[in-house]
């Protein structure tokens, strides 16, 4: 087993194994493999915010897709090419219709899971793991970009790459009690949720 994840509603668990994506439930059920393919290799899979679709990426020769399908393995899966090399999803937005994803070139891209336009955010100073989050309203995407010193900045980004911003360690602040100052709720929001991440504790907003 590479991957598991527990679906939204706690039923089923996604897998990923032996180059296949399986949907295996908790209690009672059928186990489903989604991909069904022999020859290919399948990874790296994401439930979907309602849990209605599932995400992975597919390997053919040395070219990659993205492939989002039903949970229930009875509709036609689509797929969107993501080119030669490397990728690894990060992220499904709340809206359902963007992926957070990297490559071995250290991008984060973002790609609309309808029609696979792709955006790149931003590439990473090394390669080093790098945490995810989408704000509730999925027009903004936090991230951790890593430096050549090994250290970590926390960045702030549109979907569209228009904007972006560094949040911490040199963004806006106010007095002496490491107060950070956000351009609107949401940022703050999903800022907070990626350092309790990144940093396993010890951070209060308010």
């Amino acid at each position: 087993v590479e991957d598991a994840a527990i679906s939204p509603a706690g039923k089923r668990i996604l897998l990923t194994a032996r180059g296949e994506v399986f949907s295996v439930p908790v209690k009672d059920g059928a186990v489903r493999n989604l991909s069904r393919s022999e020859d290919d290799r399948e990874y790296t899979a994401l439930w979907s915010p309602k849990g209605d679709r599932v995400a992975w990426v597919v390997q053919r020769g040395d070219a990659q897709s993205l492939v989002v399908r039903d949970q229930a393995g009875l509709e036609a899966p689509r797929e969107w090419p993501l080119g030669p090399g490397f990728h690894r999803l990060s992220a499904f937005a709340p809206d359902g219709e963007h992926i957070a994803y990297q490559d071995d070139a250290l991008a984060l891209w973002v790609i609309h899971a309808k029609d696979g336009e792709r955006t790149r955010i931003d590439v990473q100073h090394r390669r080093a793991d790098v945490h995810v989050a989408f704000s509730p309203d999925s027009r903004w995407i936090a991230y951790t970009r890593a430096q050549p010193n090994h250290f970590a900045e926390l960045m702030l980004a549109t979907l569209d790459g228009k904007q972006r911003a560094m949040v911490m360690p040199h963004g806006a602040s106010a007095g002496d009690a490491n107060l950070l100052v956000f351009p609107n709720i949401d940022a703050a929001n999903i800022s907070y949720a990626l350092l309790k991440t990144a940093a396993g504790g010890n951070i209060a907003i308010g």
